[in-house]
């Protein structure tokens, strides 16, 4: 028996003694059982969305107390009409 067990263990099987007329019949329906289906394949990923349309004008206006001075982030609010 352990020289064939060792032939299931090397292979992925599996080895089952049987030993009389009743084992061997129990180890062929456990032998013939109907395999589980394989789990489904997970869904491919979602293509990544394409980058948002550019506008035609690319303006970014900023605001500066004098000429060459730092932009003044804080407070400011832009409406534009085209």
């Amino acid at each position: 028996g352990k020289q064939v067990a060792c032939l299931a263990d090397n292979t992925g099987g599996k080895y089952i003694q049987s030993s009389d007329e009743k084992a061997l019949q129990d180890a062929l329906v456990e032998t013939i059982a109907v395999a589980p289906a394989p789990a489904p394949e997970p869904a491919p990923a979602p293509a990544p969305a394409s980058a948002p349309e550019l506008p035609e004008v690319n303006f970014m206006p900023a605001v500066v107390l004098a000429e060459g001075g730092d932009p003044v982030t804080d407070g400011n609010s832009w409406e534009i009409y085209k």
